[in-house]
């Protein structure tokens, strides 16, 4: 599963991504157990979900990833240093 076997305070047991802001986590989780997901949040995580989806093999949020990255995410301004 995704869950670490690492346990909080409470005992509960929790899902520890080091280097990945929360807001980013939650994203994550959410698209995970739902398939739902914001479009500012998706335009505005994209990189570190495109990363996340790899990582933990979630093709479905690989491919919106990349829909997001086709829609013009991508330009010559921001790829390439003049």
């Amino acid at each position: 599963t995704l869950l670490d076997q690492s346990r909080g305070k409470n005992g509960k047991p929790y899902l520890k991504i080091p280097g990945v802001p929360c807001e980013v986590v939650y994203t994550f989780i959410r698209f995970m157990y739902s398939s739902c997901y914001e479009e500012e949040e998706m335009k505005k995580f994209v990189l570190q979900l495109l990363v996340l989806s790899h990582y933990y093999s979630v093709p479905s949020l690989k491919r919106v990833c990349v829909e997001v990255l086709d829609q013009g995410w991508i330009n010559k301004e921001n790829v390439i240093d003049e």
